[in-house]
C-alpha cells in the first residue's frame, strides 16, 4: 500500500512541459488579462474620481442652496427670540407705549384743558350741602327710630292681647290735613300749572303740525295733493292713486316724524334738565306727545281703524295680531311713564330747592295732571266747530304715560337740587304771549287751509 502511494506521488510531482507556441500563447493570454485588468482599474478609478467630483459638486450646491435659504429666511422672518428676550421686548414695548400715551395726554391736556384757576369756595353752596347731608342723616335716624317704636308697640299690643287685656282703644291724635285739591289751588301751584299748560299747548301744536305736514309731504310722493284743515287732512285723489303702498307710506309718515322729534327733544332735554328755566318743559312735553303719537297712535288706530290703523289693516294683520300689538303698546306706554317719574319730579328745580315726598303729590298734579286736562279742553275748544274723534281719543290716551307718574311720584326719594341763586315762583308771561300768538296763527291758517304742494 505504501509503495503504491509513493509511486503516485512521484508521478504527480513530475514537471509539466509545454511546447513553445503554447507557452507564447499562455504569455499572450496573461498579458491580455493584465491589460484588461489595468483598463478596468483605470476605468474604476476614473469613475470613482468622477463620482467624488459629482458628490463634491452636489455638496457645494446643497451648501449654497442652504445658505441662500437661510439668508432668505433671515430677511423675511426675524430671528427667533428666546422666552426671556420676548418678555423683555414686550416689557420695553409696553413702557414705550405708556410713555407715548402719557406724552399725548399731557399735550392734549395742555391744549384743551389748561391749568384751571384756583377754585373759589362757594360757602353758600357748601352750607347747603352740609345742611342737606344733615337732613339726610336725620331722616335715616328718624326712620330707624320709627321702625323700632312700631316694633315695640306692636309687640306690647300682642302680648297684652294674649294675656287677655284686649286691644287698646283707638285714639285720634293727628290733625286733619287740608285737602290736596285745596293745596293745588294755592297761588304757587296755580303759577306752576299755568307755565306747564303753556308748554303743553306749544309742544302739542308743534308736534301736531309737524306730523300733518309730514303726512301731506309723503302724499306728494304719490302725486296726491292735500289740504290741511283744523281737524283733518283732505286728500285730492285721482283714479288709481290710492294704492296699498301709498296708504302705508302716507299714514305712517306722521307718527314717524313725531317719534323723531320726540327723540331729538329727549336728547336736548338730557343736556338742559338741570337748568332752572321752564322752557325745558316744552321739550319734555314734546317728548311725551311725540311718543304718544307713535305708541298710542298704533293702539288707537288699530282699535278704531283710522289713521295708523290703515297701515295695520293694509299690512293684513289678523284680529289676534292687532290685539297683541295694542296690548304691547299700552304696556310700553305704562313702562315709559314709570321710567319718567323721576324726570318729572326733577323739573321742580325750576321752582324749589328740594322735592320732598309730603309735598310732591300737589306739585305733580299742578305740573302734569292739570295741564293735561285743561290743555285737552282748550284744544277741543280751539278745534270747534270741527271735530275729529280719532285726534281727541289720541290726545286723551296721553294719560297712559302720565298715570304711572301720578301713582309712583310719592314713593320716590327726596331730592335736593343744586341751586346757586334764590328760587322764586313767577309767571312766565312771555311764554304765555308766545303760546297765544302761536295757537292763534295756527288756528287761522288751518281754518283757511294749507294746500300741498304749497302755492306761493
Amino acid at each position: 500500500m505504501g509503495a503504491v502511494e509513493m509511486d503516485m506521488f512521484a508521478k504527480a510531482s513530475k514537471p509539466i512541459r509545454y511546447p513553445w507556441w503554447k507557452r507564447w500563447w499562455r504569455i499572450y493570454r496573461f498579458l491580455r488579462r493584465q491589460k484588461r485588468k489595468r483598463k478596468q482599474e483605470e476605468r474604476r478609478k476614473k469613475q470613482e474620481k468622477k463620482d467624488k467630483q459629482k458628490a463634491a459638486s452636489q455638496w457645494r450646491k446643497k451648501v449654497r442652496r442652504r445658505a441662500r435659504r437661510m439668508a432668505f429666511k433671515r430677511w423675511l422672518r426675524p430671528k427667533r427670540k428666546s422666552a426671556e428676550e420676548k418678555a423683555e421686548a414686550k416689557r420695553l414695548k409696553r413702557i414705550e407705549k405708556k410713555a407715548r400715551r402719557r406724552k399725548r395726554a399731557i399735550l392734549l391736556k395742555a391744549i384743551f384743558n389748561p391749568k384751571p384757576k384756583p377754585a373759589v369756595v362757594d360757602y353758600k353752596k357748601l352750607e347747603r350741602e352740609i345742611l342737606r347731608q344733615k337732613e339726610q342723616a336725620f331722616l335715616i335716624y328718624k326712620r330707624r327710630r320709627l321702625r323700632r317704636f312700631v316694633f315695640k308697640r306692636y309687640r306690647q299690643i300682642i302680648w297684652d292681647w294674649l294675656r287677655g287685656k284686649g286691644l287698646p282703644p283707638k285714639r285720634v291724635t293727628h290733625k286733619k290735613r287740608p285737602n290736596v285739591l285745596i293745596q293745588v289751588l294755592g297761588k304757587d301751584n296755580l303759577v306752576i300749572m299755568l307755565n306747564s299748560l303753556m308748554a303743553f299747548l306749544i309742544a302739542h301744536y308743534f308736534i301736531t303740525i309737524s306730523s300733518r305736514m309730514a303726512t301731506s309731504t309723503a302724499a306728494l310722493l304719490f302725486d296726491i295733493q292735500s289740504i290741511l284743515y283744523n281737524a283733518n287732512v283732505t286728500y285730492i285723489l285721482e283714479d288709481g292713486a290710492w294704492t296699498s303702498d301709498a296708504i302705508k307710506t302716507i299714514f305712517s309718515a306722521g307718527p314717524v316724524i313725531a317719534l323723531i322729534l320726540a327723540l331729538v327733544s329727549a336728547l336736548i332735554f338730557s343736556q338742559v334738565y338741570k337748568e332752572r328755566g321752564v322752557l325745558k318743559l316744552v321739550l319734555l312735553w314734546m317728548v311725551f306727545i311725540g311718543l304718544n303719537n307713535m305708541v298710542m297712535g298704533v293702539l288707537v288706530g288699530s282699535l278704531m281703524g283710522q289713521n295708523v290703523g290703515y297701515v295695520i289693516m293694509y299690512s293684513y294683520f289678523m284680529d289676534t295680531d292687532k290685539m297683541i300689538v295694542a296690548i304691547a303698546m299700552l304696556a310700553l306706554a305704562l313702562l315709559l311713564g314709570y321710567i319718567s317719574t323721576r324726570v318729572w319730579i326733577h323739573t321742580a328745580n325750576s321752582y324749589y330747592t328740594c322735592s320732598l315726598s309730603q309735598n310732591r303729590l300737589q306739585f305733580v298734579i299742578a305740573q302734569v295732571l292739570l295741564p293735561f286736562l285743561i290743555g285737552n279742553g282748550i284744544i277741543f275748544l280751539v278745534t270747534l266747530p270741527d271735530f275729529n274723534l280719532f285726534d281727541m281719543v289720541l290726545n286723551i290716551s296721553l294719560f297712559a304715560f302720565l298715570l304711572p307718574v301720578l301713582v309712583t311720584a310719592k314713593q320716590q326719594p327726596d331730592l335736593h337740587f343744586e341751586v346757586e341763586e334764590e328760587v322764586n315762583i313767577r309767571w312766565r308771561y312771555k311764554m304765555f304771549i308766545f303760546a297765544l300768538v302761536f295757537i292763534a296763527a295756527i288756528r287761522y291758517a288751518l281754518h283757511i287751509g294749507i294746500r300741498f304742494p304749497l302755492q306761493l
